[in-house]
């Protein structure tokens, strides 16, 4: 089980018993708990308005932990007599307690409702203890959405209301859950020092918060790899549920136990504690502990080699995560049942089970997260250039009406002026003459800035065109990399699953492995590499126009052919090094050449057979180095030679089916050109290519 999801399920768990601070009926408890309601539902016939709120809402929070209907009842009624009674503070309350009804149902949204109508009535009338509690639970209900900033967000002001009225309970509460919130986000000190201030504040006054708090601690030394210390305080926590009967937290904790003592291989220890939370489960499981618990039994039944019993119990945990929409769950469980039924020799149910397993946790894990992560980047630069137009349009509109407005005024100005020229044609021939010029010379101002406006808005529009384009670039070249760079991932993780699974005697396919997996490392460098190179062409970075002074260029070219000995080696290629440079050093932008030599060199060890040869050559004379790499592979062709250096980023297999993402040759020509050099190749198909660039010297100040 993945650990953040488990950490936010026992937060949410642990949260809410916090929240209501009551005990689950257990079927020993059924008696007292009916006799307590039934005493309260007396005492309503004969106390006030304000009594009966408060009686109703007892009521409501002692029948959530049974019947949900019956509680939702009680509040309504107290929601009535609140409103006809005008008990402002007691409305904050009642919405207070509807919505913790609604987060226990799952019902988020409805949940921030009620909690922000709480808010604000405590918020009118000052009232920091209910302002905190309402901020706290708003938090529980944003960390259990996964909108881990607000939920942080929200604690923090929980945590200064509280402080400001010196509310230690509230105070131990939101520094609890700041703890699981820091432990979520693996800042494991902070985690255990919110954890010890609350259990500083609390003091032990509360044995369902205390259980909470060891709990919490124990999930700490989980993630620091302490796993005595968290076993020790998960069976502090036991030890409290059992001698105080603390019913709803006991099969939590007893799974919590159950799944550390399997990982210690305690495994005897690990079936009791999974039954005991079996047995424990609520009829009311609001926390699906009996997923966990028939999953523990399973995977000991497993470890004990009871493939039957193992089956049989995760079958039924793939369907209840079935039935209930959870996600993550059925994933483990179907791998679990994968690995169950490849024991049972049951190969092509168990492949099926592992298929479905692996899409459906690469669909969770990558596609919702990257879908998620471009829309949000697609809407943000959407947006960003939305607006950018809008205010050059509204600037354009602008002077577009003042310019409009301006002619209006110069044409009603030259109207007067032709009606008095009229008027005056009989006392001066020459002037009327000289008016009409100037009307003409207005008119043809007025078509040229006609004409202008026309051009102008030509240009936005390519502009926008332009915008698209290189969006939709942008996001081909991400898709690309987010592709290829999962490529060599997923690779490297295999070659190290084979080596950790490798008989480690056999020298040679450990060689093998670790060969292949170096391999595998320096195609996802090279792919870094270029889209680190691509990222600073995007942000205009200068890092790559840089010249330094070489001194000798044989060895700088050496050092990126020992980066690529590797990957010649798996396929037996040999390269050889001809370097032709004159005396003393150069001052050159190496920089741009070793990015260049780099693509060159794992190309042509890409599209070269096995056991073949590739020669880099190097001239510097005449303030210019001049550099190739040649191979006799599979050759360009003649087709396809005329868009190597463009943007279309497309790729070919290579000769032992290695990827590529097609951008490395682009971004070659993008730095060779902004360096001052000249870049090209010859090809045939079938025979081989030799890839060349030549970067100029320059002059050496003393």
């Amino acid at each position: 089980m993945q650990i953040l999801p488990f950490v936010r399920r026992l937060s949410t768990s642990l949260s809410i018993v916090l929240i209501f601070s009551l005990y689950q009926s257990s079927k020993a408890q059924s008696a007292a708990l009916r006799d307590d309601i039934q005493n309260r539902r007396i005492a309503l016939d004969t106390v006030g308005p304000d009594n009966q709120v408060v009686i109703l809402n007892d009521l409501a929070r002692m029948y959530s932990s049974f019947n949900i209907d019956s509680s939702k009842i009680a509040l309504n009624k107290a929601l009535k007599i609140a409103r006809a009674n005008k008990l402002e503070t007691r409305l904050a309350d009642i919405y207070n307690s509807f919505g913790i009804l609604n987060y226990i149902t799952g019902e988020y949204d409805t949940a921030i409702a009620f909690y922000n109508k709480a808010l604000k009535i405590n918020l009118d009338n000052s009232l920091g203890a209910g302002v905190a509690r309402n901020y706290s639970n708003l938090a529980n209900v944003y960390f259990s959405r996964g909108d881990a900033l607000r939920a942080v967000e929200s604690y923090l002001k929980a945590e200064r209301f509280a402080e400001s009225i010196q509310d230690s309970t509230t105070l131990a509460d939101v520094y609890n859950n700041l703890s699981q919130y820091y432990l979520a986000v693996n800042n494991l000190v902070e985690a255990k020092r919110y954890i010890d201030k609350s259990i500083i504040l609390d003091g032990g006054k509360d044995y369902i918060d205390l259980v909470a708090q060891y709990s919490n601690l124990a999930l700490v030394y989980i993630d620091m790899g302490l796993e005595d210390s968290a076993l020790y305080n998960y069976h502090k926590a036991y030890n409290l549920c059992v001698l105080h009967n603390l019913v709803d937290s006991k099969a939590l904790i007893s799974n919590n136990l159950g799944k550390i003592c399997l990982n210690k291989g305690l495994i005897d220890s690990a079936y009791y504690f999974y039954a005991r939370g079996l047995e424990e489960t609520q009829p009311i499981d609001f926390y699906n502990q009996s997923i966990n618990s028939y999953n523990g039994i399973g995977r000991v039944q497993l470890k004990k080699g009871q493939y039957e019993e193992a089956l049989a119990n995760f079958e039924r945990v793939y369907k209840m995560a079935v039935d209930l929409k959870l996600k993550t769950e059925e994933v483990e469980v179907l791998f679990l049942l994968a690995k169950t039924k490849y024991y049972l020799k049951n190969y092509k149910e168990g492949y099926e089970d592992f298929v479905n397993a692996y899409n459906l946790n690469d669909s969770l894990n990558s596609q919702d997260q990257v879908r998620k992560m471009a829309e949000l980047e697609q809407r943000y630069k959407f947006e960003k250039i939305q607006a950018l137009e809008k205010q050059e349009s509204d600037y354009r509109e602008a002077e577009l009406r003042n310019e409009i407005d301006d002619q209006r005024i110069k044409q009603i100005l030259v109207v007067i002026f032709l009606l008095v020229t009229i008027l005056l044609l009989s006392l001066n021939i020459y002037t009327r003459r000289k008016n009409n010029k100037l009307l003409v010379s207005k008119n043809y101002r007025i078509e040229t800035q006609n004409k202008e406006i026309s051009k102008q808005k030509d240009a936005l529009d390519l502009q926008h065109q332009n915008l698209e384009e290189l969006n939709a670039f942008k996001d081909k070249i991400l898709a690309v990399f987010a592709h290829d760079l999962r490529s060599p991932l997923s690779s490297i993780q295999g070659l190290l699953e084979l080596i950790g699974d490798a008989n480690l005697d056999d020298l040679k396919l450990f060689q093998s492995l670790t060969k292949k997996l170096n391999g595998q490392t320096i195609i996802l460098l090279q792919n870094l590499e270029n889209l680190l190179a691509w990222s600073k062409i995007q942000l205009g970075a200068k890092e790559l126009n840089s010249s330094v002074l070489i001194h000798d260029a044989e060895k700088e070219i050496q050092l990126v052919v020992d980066l690529f000995q590797p990957l010649a080696d798996e396929k037996e290629i040999s390269i050889k090094l001809s370097v032709l440079e004159s005396k003393g050093a150069k001052l050159m932008n190496f920089e741009v050449a070793r990015l260049i030599l780099r693509n060159f060199i794992s190309n042509a060890i890409k599209y070269s057979e096995n056991k073949s040869e590739i020669l880099i050559s190097t001239a510097c004379e005449n303030q210019v180095c001049h550099f190739s790499v040649k191979d006799s592979g599979l050759g360009i062709d003649d087709n396809n030679q005329h868009d190597i250096f463009s943007e279309s980023v497309n790729s070919t297999l290579g000769t032992g089916k290695e990827k590529g993402n097609g951008l490395g040759l682009m971004l070659c020509s993008y730095f060779v050109k902004k360096a001052g050099g000249k870049i090209g190749f010859e090809s045939t198909l079938g025979e081989g290519s030799n890839f060349w660039f030549e970067l100029p010297l320059e002059a050496q100040n003393s």
